[in-house]
């Protein structure tokens, strides 16, 4: 993975993004659902339900994403591989 210095970069921002991400996702949902429950009362924990579920889905996502750049230096190794042995 030395020549790909570029997927090994946007590898750990994307994994640090995903971290700040899901911190920030689940924080802003517990603040807007108690700043709201007085107001709609029992839909305030649906909001910080559903927040939550969003920041953790978000959080995959981008944890997915980081990932790919893991892997296409290998799926690039492998391709020449197959292709220098025929």
């Amino acid at each position: 993975m030395q020549k790909y210095r570029g997927f090994r970069l946007a590898n750990r921002l994307l994994k640090i993004l995903a971290w700040v991400e899901l911190i920030f996702g689940i924080i802003a949902s517990l603040i807007g659902g108690m700043a709201s429950a007085k107001e709609l009362g029992g839909v305030a924990a649906l909001i910080i339900i559903v927040g939550i579920l969003y920041s953790v889905i978000a959080w995959i996502i981008t944890l997915a994403s980081a990932d790919i750049f893991e892997w296409l230096p290998d799926i690039e190794e492998d391709i020449r591989r197959i292709a220098s042995s025929k």
